[in-house]
């Protein structure tokens, strides 16, 4: 007979793992039109205006960690544990985030006199900001689903935000529209999801109750800092590259950099995916269980670093011809960055993991910390290779930070749940990669779209292949795999039987 605490956790692992891959699936359609919609911009702005695109973006998101202050986190995590305030925690959260909002308008409108921008860079930046705080919004919402486990929601909202916004943007470069319709459409597209998300949250979870809540504010406030913090400090040093290249550089260097870099950033999306999904349960278990959640840990880290490790091998591989065919061969330089950059997923992809189990702790601060090293390091090395080696410098700099970013995130999430068993976890991935990459060294040219699709898909099914041969997940491991694709009851079934 299987034991009931087994039988209570399989529909648990089921339930996991199918609003994982709601969210993998949201995620992978993400970056798909992510891709096209920046190779749409930059084909049709070119590369001395895609640098201008890419400042003013810069400019954007490095406020949007402002207007959102941690709230997000911190409301996915308060709801999912204290089901008697939940309509006072979301009420409080919209109020606090309209008067962040408030203030962060005030000093754009500043910044544009002191500065004295271009009158086309200040109206874009206008446009973009405005667009930051319909997105800050709308992942209050997300906090929500989050919080109360319902990931579809977010797969069926951002599909209708990407088609809007691939129609507007389309709309855009037919009509030849210019460089501040580009911004405009985006902003069109977050206003119809983000209404729509709030929409769904005041129908179908809670009312929010907006009362000024002095000691709930305070709250808030107290646990959004530090990990509003850490998410300015880890945007400035995804953005600091940028503002270098600008000074010590040309836009076109500014455009190179940024085209190869948008692709790695893009691919970030994966494990923020599996982190959302998870974080509700992180929460729970670090208020109830230390060693469960030190467990979870253990087990995600190494899902996290095996889906990580083919995609620096297939985009060191084709980096030529996907900048080519996203970009344009007017990109083609942005080739050497994107190889340089790729070697730097595996660390993003378990910083993000570490993040998230940090603040589920309540260990907000450390986040902070770490990604405050990453920032001064990549700063002073951007100092020291841009003005010499351009964009090159700025990748390598980049590369540098974020492998000190990892180990210190890694040394204070471990403080607390103790190594990880990474001699079980990391041979088998590493001699899997090392074979693929390998073989696709010696077997494969870049040969157009359809022949690297065909390569890289071949490359992934051999990976796993090789990672099933040396028998490298156990048997909780394949049952949530299983957990994907079947319901509860097939997985009960098959578990009885054994």
């Amino acid at each position: 007979m299987l034991k009931e605490t087994e039988a209570n956790r399989i529909p648990f692992v089921a339930r996991i793992a199918r609003n994982t891959a709601f969210i993998f699936s949201s995620r992978i359609f993400d970056i798909l039109i992510a891709l096209v919609t920046t190779a749409l911009i930059a084909r049709y702005l070119g590369i001395i205006e895609f640098g201008h695109y890419a400042f003013v973006m810069a400019i954007s998101i490095f406020l949007a960690p402002l207007i959102d202050l941690g709230f997000e986190r911190i409301t996915t995590r308060e709801i999912a544990r204290n089901k008697a305030l939940r309509k006072k925690l979301f009420g409080s959260a919209i109020i606090a985030r309209g008067f962040l909002t408030l203030i962060i308008l005030i000093g754009v409108f500043v910044a544009i006199s002191i500065y004295g921008w271009h009158e086309k860079i200040a109206k874009a930046l206008l446009v973009s900001v405005t667009d930051q705080i319909f997105i800050a919004t709308g992942m209050l919402a997300l906090a929500t689903f989050q919080a109360f486990e319902k990931m579809e929601y977010q797969f069926g909202l951002k599909f209708i935000f990407n088609l809007v916004f691939l129609v507007l943007l389309l709309v855009v470069i037919n009509y030849d529209l210019g460089f501040i319709a580009v911004f405009a459409a985006r902003l069109c597209a977050n206003m119809i999801q983000s209404s729509v998300m709030m929409l769904i949250v005041f129908k179908k979870f809670l009312k929010p109750i907006f009362k000024i809540d002095f000691p709930i504010l305070k709250f808030l406030f107290k646990e959004a800092v530090p990990l509003g913090l850490f998410t300015i400090l880890l945007t400035a040093s995804f953005k600091i590259d940028v503002f270098v290249l600008k000074y010590f550089r040309s836009i076109e260097d500014l455009s190179l950099f940024e085209a190869a870099h948008r692709i790695i950033m893009q691919l970030q999306l994966l494990p923020m995916s599996l982190s959302i999904s998870l974080f509700p349960y992180f929460s729970r278990k670090a208020k109830d269980s230390k060693a469960e959640l030190a467990q979870s840990y253990y087990n995600t880290f190494k899902f996290v670093f095996i889906v990580s490790l083919p995609f620096p091998i297939l985009l060191s591989l084709f980096a030529e011809p996907i900048i080519s065919i996203l970009f344009g061969r007017e990109f083609l330089p942005a080739s050497i960055p994107l190889v340089i950059l790729s070697w730097s997923i595996s660390f993003l992809f378990l910083i993000t993991l570490q993040s998230f189990v940090m603040t589920s702790e309540g260990r907000q601060v450390l986040n902070t910390y770490s990604a405050a090293a990453c920032l001064v390091i990549n700063f002073l090395l951007d100092i020291i290779w841009v003005p010499r080696y351009g964009y090159i410098g700025a990748s390598y700099a980049t590369l540098v930070s974020y492998a000190c970013f990892f180990l210190l995130s890694f040394y204070f999430t471990t403080r607390s749940l103790s190594i990880p068993p990474l001699r079980k976890i990391l041979p088998k991935p590493i001699l899997s990669a090392g074979f693929i990459w390998l073989t696709g060294t010696l077997l494969f040219q870049n040969d157009g779209i359809i022949m690297i699709a065909i390569e890289s898909a071949f490359i992934i099914l051999l990976y796993f292949t090789v990672l099933f041969f040396l028998k490298t997940f156990t048997e909780d491991e394949r049952l949530i795999m299983k957990g994907m694709i079947f319901n509860k009851n097939r997985i009960l079934h098959e578990r009885k039987r054994k």
